[in-house]
């Protein structure tokens, strides 16, 4: 069969362009050969999280991969039909667990197949979702369209030696469902989670202040605060403000910095809510390129609002129009987008 050419370069040539890429080749059982990875960035070719998922969906589906190995510019991946229900893999860096399951997640579940992972190595890492974003805003919107996960966060792992444990379990999902999300966001059971590891507890109590003080000053009610301390080989703190319910899924996370106080971390993390809201957003933007590509696989059209369209958002819809025929457009709508994927899409 004939590889699907996947240009790395194209739009902002970040690692999104792999991981909706490999996902789908998973999918559609097509073979990618995948040129120029992360061009766009400073230190292009695969990362350990990029190479790891590689690795895993071989493992899964006894596939060939050319090209894997760290650095790597280009590869060429061939899957086969996934034969494996359990599976344990040690990323053995700080590498992202998120990002790796930003990509099995979808591949397993589209190929309507069943997976419990362990996963070890970065769970609240820089440049990635945190995993309390992941088993909050991502699990609660992919269950909306029908693709169902769990997750169990059982040890947290933070820069530099990350040294985090996840357990997840992927549902097979026979079609995805379109969703529509055109409504102005009603902005009811808002939620702070705030953690920390190897440090005090009220590092995590002090995030977590910051930001409920923010929402209160603009009139937003907190329904559930959570403030956790947990184990952790690296110190460090992450915290998650979100809204998710019928009209909306928008949710904004942090990490702590070494030398940043953690109420200016639980400030910030309120502040890029409050933006979101202020624009009236359906969707967060880095919701939004995750969800695009499934909802391009489903029978319906899908509507919802972004505050911007993002790289990400972009050359995710790019990779997906390589493997499947749709439709999708862009429109400015009083200082937010209109975002339309599926069947009749356009204009």
């Amino acid at each position: 069969m004939e590889a699907v050419e996947v240009d790395g370069s194209y739009g902002e040539g970040g690692g999104q362009i792999l991981r909706v890429a490999s996902a789908f080749s998973v999918i559609f059982m097509r073979p990618i050969h995948v040129r120029n990875i992360r061009a766009g960035r400073t230190n292009p070719g695969l990362r350990p999280q990029h190479l790891a998922s590689l690795l895993i969906l071989q493992s899964l589906t006894s596939g060939k991969l050319v090209g894997g190995e760290v650095g790597s510019t280009e590869i060429y991946f061939q899957p086969s039909e996934i034969s494996k229900e359990k599976l344990e893999w040690d990323l053995k860096t700080a590498g992202s667990i998120t990002l790796v399951l930003q990509t099995l997640v979808p591949a397993v579940s589209l190929a309507r197949k069943y997976l419990e992972i362990d996963l070890r190595g970065g769970t609240d890492v820089p440049w990635s979702p945190t995993s309390d974003y992941f088993a909050n805003v991502v699990l609660q919107s992919f269950s909306r369209i029908g693709v169902n996960f769990e997750l169990d966060i059982l040890s947290r792992g933070y820069y530099p030696k990350g040294g985090g444990r996840v357990r997840a379990r992927i549902y097979p999902c026979d079609n995805p469902k379109s969703i529509t999300l055109t409504e102005d966001p009603v902005l009811e059971g808002i939620s702070i989670i705030s953690r920390c590891g190897s440090l005090p507890e009220e590092v995590a109590r002090r995030q977590a202040d910051a930001a409920e003080r923010q929402l209160l000053y603009r009139g937003l009610h907190v329904k559930e605060k959570i403030v956790n301390r947990e184990h952790s080989i690296s110190p460090g703190t992450s915290i998650l403000v979100s809204c998710c319910n019928s009209t909306c899924f928008i949710g904004s996370d942090r990490i702590g910095e070494r030398g940043v106080r953690a109420e200016t971390v639980g400030s910030q993390a309120a502040t890029r809510f409050l933006d979101l809201a202020e624009t009236k957003s359906t969707v967060d933007p880095n919701l939004s390129d995750m969800l695009s590509p499934i909802l391009a696989l489903a029978d319906g059209e899908s509507e919802f609002y972004v505050p911007e369209i993002t790289g990400h958002l972009r050359t995710s819809i790019y990779v997906a129009s390589l493997f499947r025929d749709f439709d999708f457009s862009f429109k400015k709508d009083n200082g937010r987008y209109r975002v339309k994927i599926g069947k009749g899409s356009r204009g």
